[in-house]
Parts: structure tokens; sequence; C-alpha cells
């Protein structure tokens, strides 16, 4: 279905994409964003690699949903770059964090960071569409807290791997 959806809003072209259409394919692009963070800690911590690693990744992640966002959406210019280099150093600076002090539970860490980018996205793409305003912030903001609040409150802090590596 998310084929078919991806597929027709190629399509169209300059015509608007229905709402429905940007709807599934934004929550494709929120879970796929969640698995890459996820996945690449998870392959990061089992062969113990260095933290920097993670963050390159994290931020090549980042910089990428956002430009194939931004190209997708024809807002391709330097300044809106520029703007997407920052975001993408904020979100690694997160993703450090969650290296250093996340437990094993690398699902959760993924959910995190993809909750985080959605926030600043989100709120990128509002302000690129000119409709940003305190109530569509605030309502971006509060999805990101209830969802990192249900994530902290599942997530053992303490909880690492035995045999696991060294910090």
């Amino acid at each position: 279905v998310i084929y078919w959806y991806l597929k027709e809003a190629f399509l169209r072209k300059t015509e608007k994409v229905d709402r429905d259409i940007f709807a599934a394919l934004t929550a494709v692009k929120v879970f796929a964003a969640a698995i890459a963070y996820a996945g690449t800690l998870a392959i990061l911590r089992r062969f113990c690699l260095d933290v920097g690693l993670f963050a390159a990744a994290v931020f090549s992640l980042t910089f990428l949903l956002m430009y194939q966002a931004l190209l997708q959406h024809q807002l391709v210019n330097m300044k809106n770059i520029a703007w997407t280099l920052l975001i993408s150093l904020a979100q690694t600076l997160l993703g450090y964090f969650v290296y250093r002090h996340w437990g094993y539970n690398f699902y959760t860490a993924g959910i995190f960071l993809a909750a985080t980018y959605n926030l600043m996205w989100g709120t990128f793409h509002y302000h690129l569409d000119k409709a940003l305003t305190k109530r569509v912030f605030l309502e971006i903001l509060l999805i990101c807290a209830v969802i990192t609040l249900m994530v902290l409150s599942v997530t053992n802090f303490k909880a690492r791997l035995l045999d696991g590596c060294l910090w």
C-alpha cells in the first residue's frame, strides 16, 4: 500500500497530493526512521564500535531523511540545506547521549530518536509551508513529549548485556 502511495505521489508530479497519501507517507517515514536509528544502534552496540560511528550514522540518516523530504517538496536551496545541517547536528547530539546512556533496549532508543526527529522536522516543515503557529508547534511538541514519556517510563537505563562492551 505504501509503495502504491509513493508511486502515486511521484506520478502526480506538480499536482497536489491528497492528505491521506501525505499522512500515510509521513507515518511510514517516521517508522522507517525509528527502524534505521534502532538498527544502527543495535549493530554498533553488537560489535562494540565507537560512539563516533553512531553519531555519524545519526547525522547521515537525519540529513538524508530531511533532504529527501525537501527534494520531494521542491524546497532544496542553500538556506534550507543549512537548516537541515543544523537540525541533523542537534539530532546527532541526542544520538551521542543515547549511545552513551541508554541501556540495551535499542528499540526504545530508536523510537525516542524518531520522536525527536519528527519534532524537529515537523516544526521545520510547517515553517517552510508558512503554517507554523503556536498551536501547531504545541501539538507537535506534545506528541513528542507523550512518546518520550512513554519510552522513558519503560526503559531501564542501568540494564547492560552480560559480557558487553566496557565503557
